[in-house]
């Protein structure tokens, strides 16, 4: 082998560790980039875990409510029998609650639950 071979063999060997240092150089940032998005991800769902704990517990709670509503609409004995203490349990629904969306006074909504 001779000197200038050798040296040529060597700028080779830069040139190509160049590239292959510029490689993995890309690819150390596309798993550091890769591992940020899964940490960030993995508090989103840490997150939407406790929102879903809660919405749950509300979806119970708005459950019970229909559950309340729907029983006075299939059984009519069941209804108390003095007119403040419909209003008041109509009033307290969620479903009273809902038509204030449309603009309608308590009144009528009353009156459209009554009849």
């Amino acid at each position: 082998m001779t000197p200038k071979s050798f040296l040529s063999f060597l700028e080779g060997y830069k040139t190509l560790y160049s590239e292959k240092l510029a490689n993995l150089g890309e690819l150390a940032g596309r798993m550091t980039t890769g591992l940020l998005k899964l940490d960030e991800a993995s508090e989103s769902v840490d997150e939407l875990s406790k929102e879903l704990v809660v919405k749950e517990q509300e979806l119970v709670v708005a459950n019970q409510k229909a559950d309340k509503v729907r029983a006075w609409r299939v059984a009519p004995l069941l209804r108390p029998s003095s007119a403040a203490t419909w209003r008041t349990e109509i009033f307290n629904s969620t479903v009273l609650l809902g038509h204030y969306s449309f603009g309608l006074s308590p009144y009528w909504t009353l009156k459209f639950y009554l009849t």
